[in-house]
């Protein structure tokens, strides 16, 4: 019977350990060559690297130190100046205080979290002037507003109707002080009504005036609607600065 031990005599390497063979034959141990012969080495140690050399590990694309024919940009896409401790970022943009133009592409749909709202196209205006809330306010549902709604008397109750001399008739449904009208919008020779929403909000320079017309039928009226706001908002800037 012959068997395989640790031992003084017969040592090998395989796998890194130290691996001695002996044969016992009738109790006695046969210092014959064993006839198993163990494996080649399969590791190797780790060869110290010269003094200033950094192992880098292979990048993406990269087996066995042949690249992928992909090669890395050149240049740095991005170009970013760390900043200095306690240095600040300064906007290069002035105020702007007329901003016309957010108009969705396509129409809303009735997918809203709101479900009594109707499909439309929208647009809407604002205009920023150098005034205090509540004189705008009081501007805009007094003397000025005749300017964006109609030669009309608003109701100030949510229900109440009301009726332009331009023949363009609603009532209202938010009436907010110092803060939002929105009215269903009606014109005599329209074949639907729509909704119109003012608000107005502080802002560092005074006070915005937002002008938002939604459910719009298509995009000529949005386009018609758009130029028809942008008017108004240019007269309010203009009487407001007269007035208050």
């Amino acid at each position: 019977m012959a068997t395989r031990g640790h031992g003084a005599g017969g040592n090998r390497t395989s796998q890194g350990v130290c691996v001695a063979e002996v044969s016992f034959i009738d109790g006695t141990i046969d210092s014959s060559k064993s006839p198993f012969e163990p494996r080649g080495e399969v590791c190797r140690p780790f060869e110290s690297l010269p003094c200033g050399v950094v192992a880098e590990g292979a990048r993406v694309g990269e087996v066995e130190s042949h690249r992928s024919g992909v090669e890395p940009p050149s240049s740095s896409r991005c170009r970013v100046k760390p900043l200095a401790c306690g240095e600040r970022v300064l906007s290069s943009l002035a105020h702007v205080t007329n901003i016309v133009g957010y108009m969705s592409d396509a129409p809303h749909n009735s997918r809203s979290s709101s479900p009594a709202k109707k499909a439309g196209w929208d647009v809407g205006v604002r205009t920023t002037v150098p005034n205090t809330v509540p004189e705008v306010w009081n501007f805009l549902v007094g003397s000025g507003l005749a300017l964006w709604l109609g030669d009309t008397t608003l109701p100030t109750v949510k229900g109440g109707s009301y009726l332009t001399d331009d023949q363009v008739r609603g009532t209202v449904r938010i009436y907010t002080v110092n803060s939002r009208v929105r009215v269903s919008w009606w014109p005599s020779d329209w074949p639907h009504d729509t909704v119109l929403t003012l608000t107005i909000k502080e802002a560092d320079s005074g006070t915005t005036i937002n002008i938002q017309h939604d459910e719009l039928a298509d995009r000529d009226e949005r386009r018609m609607m758009l130029g028809h706001w942008k008017n108004v908002v240019d007269q309010l800037a203009v009487a407001i600065d007269s007035a208050v």
